[in-house]
C-alpha cells in the first residue's frame, strides 16, 4: 500500500527512484558532491538480505542498535525491515532496547526483522539511570538509552545507533570501515538553521550541532573517555534543556567529532524536500511531530516508508488516524502529569 501526494518532491518520486547511481566516497562530509553509494532501490525492488546463520564466525565489527517503548513498536518495526532488506547487514548484531514491550511487540519486532535475528534487550535494569530525565509526548525514557547503549555491548567495536523513525535505502558497509580516530563519534550536523537554536540552547558561538538520531561510535574509545557517565552527569546538571540528550552530546563533545554526509541521516524535507534528496539518502530520517505511521503525514519519502511497512506485521494494518493520535497524546500528557505529581508526594 502506498500513499500518493501533491508535493512537487512526492510528483517526481516516480520518475528518479529508478536511476542507479555508484560514485566512490568515505562517507565524511566535505564540500564535494553528496554521497551516493551502489544499489539504489525503488519501492518495487526491495529485496531481503541473505538469512543469517546462528553458526556463523563473528567478525566483530558492528553493532547496530536502536530504543522504543510500546508507542513506537509499528515505526521500529517498518525500520527494522527497511535495515534487513537494504542495509546488507548480514552478519552484524542488531539490539533493539526495549521499554516496557509485551511479548506481541517483541514477536512483531522479530517478524519484521526476519530472516534476520535481533536481540531484544529490555530496559528494565538500567532504566533508574534515565528515568528522572525530562520526557516529553515525543520525546520518552528510550531516547535516552543511545547514552548507555556503547557500554551495554558484547565486544563489537563500533556501533551504529539509529532512530526507530528513520529508514535504510541502500548498504551501510562504507560505515563499517569509515576511519573514525581521533574522534570516537561521527554524526550528520543539522541544518544551518536547527544549529543556530541548538547553539542559542548550550550559550555558545557558532559551531556545528550533530542531529543524534544517526550515530557512529567507536565503542573502546567511547568508554575509554567515560563519556557515558559525563553526559548523564551533564544532564543532571542541566534538568530543563530542550534536546536533552542531543544538548548534552553536543555540550560534552564540542567539536570533538566527524560530520558525516548528510545522506546518512537526511531529513528530505524543507529545504532539502527534493527528489534529487530522496534518491540521494541513505537513512532518511521522519523528524517532526507527524510520523509515516499516522494518516496526516505528508512527507515526501512517505513512499518509501510504505512500501517497507507492507512487508510488516502492520503492512494489512490502517494508519493511525488523527482522531488516535490526539487521544495518544492526551493519555501521554495524563500519565506524565500522573507521575510528576507520584514524585512530589513522594
Amino acid at each position: 500500500m502506498a500513499a500518493s501526494f501533491d508535493s512537487p518532491a512526492a510528483a517526481a518520486l516516480a520518475t528518479v527512484l529508478g536511476d542507479r547511481n555508484a560514485h566512490s566516497s568515505d562517507g565524511v562530509r566535505r564540500n564535494a558532491s553528496p554521497l551516493w553509494l551502489n544499489g539504489s532501490l525503488t519501492a518495487d525492488e526491495q529485496t531481503p538480505s541473505a538469512p543469517v546463520s546462528v553458526n556463523a564466525p563473528r567478525r566483530n565489527a558492528l553493532a547496530i542498535a536502536t530504543a522504543t517503548d510500546r508507542n513506537y513498536v509499528e515505526i521500529t518495526g517498518v525500520m527494522l525491515r527497511s535495515l534487513v532488506a537494504n542495509g546488507r547487514v548480514f552478519g552484524d548484531r542488531i539490539v533493539v532496547f526495549g521499554d516496557g514491550l509485551r511479548a506481541s511487540h517483541e514477536r512483531d519486532l522479530r517478524a519484521a526483522a526476519s530472516p534476520s535475528e535481533i536481540d531484544i534487550r529490555d530496559i528494565t535494569s538500567i532504566r533508574h539511570r534515565i528515568a528522572h530525565f525530562r520526557t516529553t509526548i515525543y520525546w520518552p525514557t528510550a531516547t535516552y538509552v543511545r547514552l548507555l547503549a556503547p557500554d551495554l555491548l558484547g565486544d563489537e567495536d563500533r556501533l551504529l545507533y539509529v532512530d526507530g523513525d528513520v529508514i535504510i535505502t541502500r548498504s551501510l558497509g562504507s560505515l563499517r570501515s569509515l576511519p573514525l580516530k581521533p574522534f570516537c563519534v561521527a554524526a550528520v550536523p543539522e541544518a544551518d538553521d536547527q544549529a543556530a537554536k541548538g547553539n542559542a540552547r548550550l550559550q555558545r558561538a557558532s559551531q556545528p550541532y550533530l542531529n543524534a538520531g544517526v550515530l557512529l561510535i567507536d565503542v573502546p574509545l567511547w568508554r575509554m573517555r567515560n563519556l557515558t557517565d559525563r553526559l548523564l552527569s551533564w544532564l543532571d546538571a542541566h534538568p530543563n534543556q530542550r534536546a536533552q540528550d542531543q544538548d548534552a552530546l553536543n555540550a560534552v563533545l564540542g567539536s570533538d567529532w566527524l560530520p558525516l554526509d548528510h545522506t546518512y541521516n537526511s531529513h528530505c524535507a524543507g529545504a532539502r524536500a527534493s527528489a534529487d534528496a530522496i534518491r540521494s539518502a541513505t537513512i532518511i530520517h521522519f523528524t517532526g511531530e507527524r510520523k509515516p505511521t499516522e494518516q496526516a503525514c505528508m512527507h515526501p519519502a512517505r513512499d518509501l516508508f510504505m512500501a517497507q511497512r507492507a512487508h510488516t506485521p502492520w503492512g494489512r494494518q490502517p494508519l493511525t488516524s488523527e482522531t488516535r493520535v490526539a487521544l495518544r497524546r492526551l493519555w501521554l500528557k495524563a500519565a506524565r502529569a500522573s507521575r510528576r505529581q507520584f514524585s512530589y508526594f513522594h
